[in-house]
């Protein structure tokens, strides 16, 4: 047992305390600072809890190193900094490609074809200005008509 003096009293330890106190106060130290272990806690599965803790621990050793090379940020607008950086960086690798049934052939010709719309000014009949895909205005009919499509 040792005798060990904390504010002005005087403590009877064991050494098993008195050693874990000194070489695990950093570990406490993490766990009290990281964030509110939702997904952690949330997951059923093992591996995915061990996975967000060691991504804690790694946010939390990158900020040890920020603090000592001088930043002056407190940790949770390092993480907030951190989590923003992370996003810029991968957000194009997080959109999903559609879903659904590939398009036909026909709307991939519509899509692939150069459409120029000519402006069609107004006449008697109709008050506003309309315009006349080149594309479009082009096929026919099984009569032989043209099929008009003004927009």
């Amino acid at each position: 047992m040792r005798t060990v003096e904390k504010r002005s009293k005087c403590f009877v330890k064991p050494p098993v305390v008195i050693d874990y106190n000194h070489t695990m106060g950093g570990v406490d130290w993490v766990d009290q600072l990281s964030d509110y272990p939702l997904p952690r806690e949330r997951s059923k599965k093992y591996y995915k809890k061990i996975f967000f803790h060691l991504v804690d621990l790694s946010v939390w050793n990158s900020f040890i190193l920020y603090k000592k090379s001088g930043g002056r940020k407190v940790h949770l607008d390092y993480r907030i900094q951190l989590r923003e950086q992370l996003i810029e960086v991968y957000h194009p690798m997080l959109v999903s490609p559609r879903s659904g049934r590939p398009p036909a052939a026909q709307q991939l010709q519509r899509l692939i074809d150069r459409h120029f719309p000519d402006s069609l000014p107004p006449t008697e009949k109709k008050a506003n200005p309309t315009r006349q895909c080149f594309i479009c205005c082009r096929k026919r009919d099984a009569k032989g008509k043209k099929i008009k499509r003004e927009t």
